[in-house]
């Protein structure tokens, strides 16, 4: 409970004079007014609550030092003169709970009582609001493309609740509302992101549906990566490749790697040699890191050859990246690198219709915890095969496996199964008036469902100025999720006026996303929405550290492409 601290001071002024018996009256009347008592104010311990009138969304706990010569009887509390509390004892308080009244305007008058019945009054104008979270900011709260960023709530219907300006000192804020949001309302936080980003403005919100304020409380936001969105990368870019790399007896040779591939840290081209001329180069971009948080320090390449499934593997020192090095044989090893296979059993036809496997490498667990992994196999397939295969090091010490299967997603902690069949449910939707209906067959063990939505992912299709997210290049990206068993219709939130020059607000109005996907989870070890709210989203933790495995359905109008709507918040 937040304390205020009231000082009454009581000063007695003695006046010394002579008795005039023709003015006996107006002496008695000076020492009279004289001897009233005065008082002093102080506040201490007000850092949440600043605003004037004072808006009042939480309990608080009234401390008042007072003082008289003939000592206080007692102090009294009233709001709009209704007594609400009284003390005798020093040290005086009074408690206040905001949900003990309505919202809106009230007064609230604290009275000081002497002991020979004088009393002085103070007044206070308070706002009572319902306080719907708190938000804890990292210490990393700035990005220099940013032009501006909120954070508002709004009701299950979308209309405004609350909105504030994030600035970069900012490190908690509390969203509050003069609405009488009940304790089991639910209702809708939005996270609103301007940036001046590689082509000009780019947008990006998440949105958080059926809170309330029993459910979630609080959201503590850590520091995650934030990168630049040009291409700079600190090092040379360009590196030769030693001809004896390649072997021209082998038809099939594929260069490639990579590593933190969520944040663009390290981008390998790939480098196929079938029948042409083997590649001289090989090209390492980055996006630049514009915080402190940890990147890979390792960069690894595979060397594959595909017609013979046999391959080796580098992992190079980033600082050697010198503009005089050479990819050469000496580098790779292919002990401990091999081909392996799973299935991917299909309930359909298979007939042009698409899944994949990746699976991805952290050096240790430093590396695990800050999600700072490298790509060790990559591949899409055609599902009417069952058997697929992958590419596995064992140099690293955790994995991460991403299997897809149509519109069906496993993402899990360690290497893959041997063999992978879809969840055996049906995720349909419609969009309309800004609202997804969405219609799903389950068997109920759902535990979030997620919506995204964008403008074209691709730069080269559709003409005009896009730009680049997370190494995407487009203007605008939405993320939302909601409680599956709860909703059937998700209705995005109305826009402030704060945000209605922003870009992605025309496509808001007419509807015309270009890309939209619906999708729900099941996560192992967790059990409900609101379960995942506090173990995961609360405290912004990466989804594996609490969940070995989370399985999707999704529906996006493609076969097999799952667009993956990572967000600084959401896993």
């Amino acid at each position: 409970m937040y304390k205020y601290l009231l000082t009454f001071s009581f000063l007695f002024a003695i006046i010394s004079c002579t008795s005039d018996p023709k003015d006996i009256s107006q002496e008695e009347e000076l020492i009279e007014e004289a001897t009233k008592p005065q008082m002093e104010i102080s506040f201490t311990g007000l850092d949440d609550i600043n605003t004037n009138p004072i808006i009042l969304s939480s309990p608080i706990q009234v401390e008042i030092d007072a003082t008289a010569s003939a000592g206080i009887a007692q102090i009294e509390a009233y709001i709009d003169n209704q007594k609400i509390g009284e003390d005798t004892t020093a040290p005086y308080q009074i408690s206040i709970n905001p949900e003990n009244y309505e919202t809106g305007s009230m007064v609230v008058s604290l009275v000081a009582k002497d002991n020979l019945g004088n009393e002085t009054t103070l007044e206070y104008n308070i706002i009572i609001h319902r306080r719907l979270l708190e938000i804890n900011l990292p210490d990393e709260n700035a990005n220099p493309e940013r032009t501006s960023y909120f954070i508002f709530a709004s009701t299950s219907n979308g209309e405004l609740l609350s909105i504030r300006q994030i600035n970069p000192e900012d490190r908690k804020i509390i969203l509050s509302t003069p609405v009488n949001v009940l304790p089991e309302d639910n209702f809708m936080i939005t996270f609103a992101d301007q940036k001046n980003a590689r082509y000009g403005e780019t947008n990006e919100l998440t949105t958080i549906q059926n809170i309330n304020r029993s459910n979630l409380t609080e959201i503590n936001l850590i520091s995650k990566p934030q990168f630049q969105s040009t291409w700079n990368p600190k090092y040379p870019s360009t590196f030769q490749i030693d001809p004896y790399l390649w072997n021209t007896d082998q038809e099939n040779l594929s260069l490639s790697g990579g590593g933190s591939f969520d944040y663009a840290v390290f981008n390998v081209s790939n480098n196929a040699f079938t029948e042409n001329t083997p590649t001289e180069e090989l090209t390492v971009t980055r996006f630049d890191n514009i915080s402190n948080y940890r990147q890979s320090e390792k960069l690894f390449l595979t060397l594959v050859n595909y017609n013979q499934r046999t391959g080796s593997q580098a992992l190079i020192d980033v600082a050697d990246l010198t503009p005089d090095f050479v990819i050469n044989p000496s580098l790779f090893e292919s002990n401990g690198f091999e081909s392996r296979e799973i299935i991917l059993n299909n309930t359909g036809p298979g007939t042009e219709e698409y899944g994949g496997i990746q699976l991805l490498g952290y050096l240790n667990q430093q590396d695990m915890e800050s999600n700072t992994y490298h790509e060790i196999s990559g591949s899409g397939y055609e599902l009417s095969v069952p058997k697929k295969e992958y590419f596995f090091s064992s140099i690293f010490y955790s994995y991460r496996s991403n299997i897809s299967i149509k519109n069906y997603v496993i993402e899990s902690i360690g290497i893959p199964d041997d063999i992978y069949s879809p969840l055996d449910w049906n995720l349909s939707y419609n969009f309309l008036e800004n609202d997804f209906l969405i219609s799903k067959n389950t068997d109920n063990t759902e535990i979030l469902g997620q919506i995204f939505i964008s403008d074209s992912f691709d730069g080269h299709q559709g003409g005009g100025t896009l730009n680049v997210m997370n190494g995407q290049e487009q203007t605008y990206k939405w993320s939302v999720i909601f409680d599956p068993n709860d909703n059937n219709i998700v209705s995005l939130p109305e826009i402030p006026e704060q945000l209605k020059e922003w870009k992605f607000y025309s496509n808001y109005l007419s509807q015309l996303h270009e890309v939209k996907q619906v999708e729900i989870r099941t996560y192992e070890n967790i059990s409900s929405y609101d379960e995942y709210l506090n173990l995961i989203l609360k405290n912004n933790s990466t989804w594996y550290l609490i969940s070995p495995k989370k399985e999707i359905i999704f529906n996006n109008g493609d076969k097999g492409i799952y667009n993956n709507p990572s967000h600084f918040l959401f896993d």
